[in-house]
C-alpha cells in the first residue's frame, strides 16, 4: 500500500516571523538566535514573503560593505510561495522545482501560515512514501 505524504506530516511547525519593515540585521539576528534559515515576512499579521540566508547574504554583496541600513521587505521573496496543508508532499516538491527554491510556506483552508517545508522535508516524506511501496 503507498502512504500518501501530506505537507502538514512533515512540516516544521514553529513558525518563526519578522515584520516586514524589520533591518537586516535584526533577520539575520533571529535566524542565528533560533539556528533557522529562513523567517516568514509578515505585514499586518499576514505572510506577505520569505527572507532566506541566501536574500541576506545577496544584500551584503550588493551593498558592498558590512553594513545592511535595508529592510527586509527589499530583499525578501514576495508573494509567499506556498501549499495548502493538506496537499501531496509531491505537490510540493514539484512546486519547489519549478520556483527553483529551497523553503515553501504551508497554509491551511483559511490562508494562515501554520509551518514550513524546507527541501530536506520533502526529502524525508519522499523516502517515506518509496518505502512504503515495498510493505506487504
Amino acid at each position: 500500500m503507498v502512504i500518501v505524504v501530506k505537507s502538514k506530516d512533515r512540516m516544521s511547525k514553529e513558525v518563526v516571523s519578522v515584520e516586514k519593515h524589520a533591518s537586516l540585521k535584526e533577520a539575520s539576528k533571529l535566524m542565528i538566535n533560533r539556528s533557522i534559515g529562513a523567517l516568514i515576512v509578515m505585514e499586518n499579521s499576514e505572510p506577505v514573503g520569505m527572507i532566506t540566508e541566501r536574500d541576506i547574504l545577496k544584500a551584503f554583496v550588493d551593498q558592498d560593505n558590512t553594513e545592511i541600513p535595508l529592510p527586509v521587505a527589499s530583499y525578501m521573496t514576495s508573494p509567499l510561495i506556498s501549499v495548502k496543508d493538506d496537499d501531496p508532499i509531491s505537490k510540493a516538491a514539484q512546486m519547489m522545482l519549478i520556483k527553483r527554491i529551497r523553503r515553501l510556506g504551508v497554509i491551511d483552508d483559511n490562508k494562515k501560515i501554520v509551518g514550513f517545508l524546507n527541501i530536506r522535508d520533502i526529502l524525508l516524506g519522499v523516502h517515506e512514501s518509496f518505502l512504503s511501496l515495498f510493505e506487504v
